[in-house]
């Protein structure tokens, strides 16, 4: 059996064990950093090589994402293209009814207040194949004057065939006053 005798003093010991430990602390601090450090260059290397792998994507679609950008595009052109349609749609429907409204005025305004014209109705009320009929309600004066309202609208040119379909004598109750209906092709 070995016995070993240990003559360092109190001191030297101390300093030994502090040494020591300092050399075991310092050897785990490096292999804690070395550790760190190898996990820290994984981890850019793997986001270098998805960068990279992201810009060669990029690169290859960039023809698809130019074709999704374009159709975006293309659809707000197209859209903007229907509204301006219905506008011209509408116009094209709101034209003819201030032109009928003009020649009806017109007609109007020939009879020198013999004609009151009621109601104007376009019948039917969208624009089609079907061939509109505008239909004029009022009240004449005397036959004179609904007859002279009458001429006016036939010989406006707007209108195909110039219909009256109804006059009445004391439409509100007066005998001079006469109630119509004119019908008008358009």
């Amino acid at each position: 059996m070995k016995t070993s005798l240990n003559l360092m003093t109190d001191d030297d010991r101390r300093r030994q064990m502090l040494t020591d430990a300092r050399r075991l602390w310092i050897r785990v601090l490096g292999g804690t950093v070395l550790a760190l450090t190898a996990v820290g260059l994984f981890e850019w290397w793997q986001g270098s090589a998805t960068t990279r792998k992201l810009a060669q994507l990029e690169e290859r679609y960039e023809p698809v994402q130019t074709m999704k950008d374009e159709c975006v595009q293309m659809r707000r052109d197209i859209t903007a293209m229907q509204q301006a349609q219905q506008l011209t749609l509408k116009l094209v429907d709101t034209r003819p009814t201030v032109t009928l409204l003009g020649v009806v005025a017109g007609a109007a305004a020939e009879t020198n207040g013999g004609v009151y014209v009621e109601k104007l109705e376009l019948l039917p009320e969208s624009r089609g194949q079907e061939q509109r009929t505008a239909v004029l309600a009022g009240i004449g004066r005397d036959h004179g004057a609904i007859a002279k309202f009458t001429d006016s609208l036939r010989s406006s040119n707007l209108f195909v065939n110039v219909t009256l379909s109804s006059s009445d004598s004391g439409a509100l109750g007066d005998s001079s006053d006469h109630a119509f209906r004119i019908e008008c092709d358009l």
